[in-house]
């Protein structure tokens, strides 16, 4: 089957909802999006909010306001113990190429990843023990997107682009913050700031910059959009394979 045939997705949703008991009116966001396809490659004529996939969504919105968010508080008051295990990742040179270094950034952004789409980094888990256990206590962590330190060096610019969906929420925590650091999403740019978070909808257009000469280094954490119901979030995760792994499986680095 093509990846992206959506007449076979659809048919593949129905016979879930259907053996799962699950109304098709409670899925009604998921069959839109398939009715609705892959959108064509971008056009330099095509809106700031351009993912390849999109849930309708009457409340999206570049930028997110932070204290509406429970995991925020989390994570900014285990900041130091964060950032404590990110320097010593980084320090140790135990970080990896980001896997759109190429296509995005031409050189230097390294990731050093804790959840991919459901997929969990058993051996990175037990190096940071910490970050660890604070990252277990934020719902749909382990299957929303991708969790990872990411450190920047100096002179970086990360192309404006889009990411695939709107399915997913993105935070950044700030651990080493240069001020010449900054991050456009939408027509907003705003600097990170170590132990504060930003939150944003990363389907809606954003670059990078890192014009200071020391390296940048955040935490990035994806959850779920809060539009989304459980059962849409559960068929999701079943027709659109493409971006999600069994929840339960473990992988090392």
């Amino acid at each position: 089957m093509n990846d992206f045939n959506m007449k076979e997705k659809i048919k593949l949703l129905k016979k879930w909802s259907l053996d799962n008991n699950i109304p098709e009116d409670n899925l009604k966001k998921v069959f839109e999006m398939l009715y609705l396809g892959k959108r064509s490659d971008r056009t330099e004529s095509d809106p700031i909010q351009f993912p390849s996939f999109y849930i309708k969504d009457e409340e999206a919105s570049a930028w997110r306001n932070v204290k509406k968010y429970s995991w925020v508080s989390l994570l900014e008051a285990n900041f130091l113990e964060i950032k404590k295990e990110a320097l010593s990742i980084f320090e140790e040179e135990l970080m990896d190429i980001h896997p759109k270094n190429d296509d995005l950034a031409g050189y230097g952004t390294n990731t050093f990843s804790f959840y991919k789409n459901g997929e969990k980094i058993l051996e990175n888990h037990q190096r940071c023990p910490l970050t660890s256990k604070v990252l277990e206590q934020i719902d749909g962590v382990e299957v929303a997107g991708r969790t990872y330190f990411t450190a920047m060096p100096p002179g970086v610019h990360v192309k404006p682009h889009c990411g695939p969906h709107n399915f997913k929420l993105r935070t950044h925590l700030g651990l080493v913050t240069p001020q010449e650091a900054v991050i456009r999403v939408g027509d907003v740019t705003k600097p990170w700031r170590e132990g504060e978070c930003i939150i944003f909808d990363d389907s809606f257009e954003h670059e990078v910059w890192n014009r200071s000469n020391r390296t940048r280094i955040v935490m990035i954490v994806d959850t779920w959009n809060p539009i989304l119901k459980q059962a849409e979030i559960k068929a999701l995760e079943y027709v659109m394979h493409e971006f999600y792994n069994k929840s339960s499986e473990t992988i090392n680095a």
